[in-house]
């Protein structure tokens, strides 16, 4: 399947709604990804073939980026499709990639690694477990 990256359409973010009730505890709706995409420093990228995989939802303000999302379909995971959305961005005109995922998320947090991020730093109690409880968030950042 020959792998093509572009702009997320309006259209598509029932899939990409889907794909975040599959992958995350605090999954963004089809609203929140309307809302977030109407502010113009906000961009979706899909990763597709003959259907959509993965996506990559960020800030690019300046020379800087911040991931906000990242998620590829289970059945797709592991196959370094995620890796090539981070390749794209790492293409752009930038300085600095900024991310911040749970502390619990080893796979995560192994996945940026690998891919040229370094841990900067922890927010304290960040993120809202769903028996409210808290857990940290740890910050990573890249230059490309």
């Amino acid at each position: 399947m020959k792998l093509i990256i572009s702009q997320c359409k309006k259209s598509e973010y029932p899939f990409i709604a889907d794909i975040e009730k599959n992958l995350f505890d605090s999954p963004l709706s089809i609203n929140d990804l309307e809302i977030m995409n109407s502010q113009k420093s906000f961009k979706t990228w899909k990763i597709h073939g003959d259907y959509l995989i993965g996506y990559i939802c960020y800030f690019h303000v300046k020379d800087e980026i911040e991931i906000i999302k990242l998620g590829i379909m289970k059945s797709h995971q592991g196959k370094n499709y995620g890796s090539y959305l981070i390749q794209k961005i790492k293409s752009l005109p930038i300085k600095k990639i900024f991310i911040e995922v749970s502390c619990l998320n080893k796979i995560a947090i192994n996945f940026y690694i690998k891919n040229g991020f370094k841990k900067i730093g922890i927010r304290k109690n960040y993120y809202i477990l769903k028996n409210n409880s808290r857990t940290d968030a740890l910050r990573l950042s890249c230059e490309p």
